[in-house]
């Protein structure tokens, strides 16, 4: 597993959950949101293979947000208001949409303008 990866997710998450708990989170989130203690966000859940999770961000998990993002008419400078929960292993890490996109970037070694260039390419 690519512990760097492992790392800087825990380092930037909002929250790490066990995978089992993850509805539960998502149920106290809602009663929140109920509550009038929390605004409402929108979830993008994803599955990061164990085996090579750098790689499933690019390849799978970035362009399927970017895709959701359009599909739900958000740009994806408009990614805070989207959390993003990564499966890896026994672990969910939640995530600011926009922060997703820091690490993604980060790893590719990516300015935001490249970033935005490969967006348009994966959505025509």
């Amino acid at each position: 597993m690519d512990s760097d990866l492992k790392d800087t997710l825990a380092a930037k998450a909002m929250a790490v959950v066990p995978g089992c708990a993850y509805n539960d989170y998502r149920r106290k989130a809602a009663e929140r949101v109920a509550e009038g203690h929390a605004e409402e966000s929108i979830y993008f859940e994803s599955v990061l293979s164990v085996e090579a999770p750098a790689r499933a961000l690019a390849e799978q998990v970035i362009p399927s947000f970017m895709r959701y993002l359009q599909a739900k008419k958000i740009s994806f400078d408009g990614a805070h208001s989207v959390v993003v929960a990564l499966f890896l292993g026994a672990e969910c890490y939640l995530l600011r949409g926009e922060v997703v996109i820091d690490v993604f970037c980060a790893l590719e070694g990516l300015a935001r303008d490249t970033f935005r260039g490969r967006v348009t390419g994966w959505l025509s």
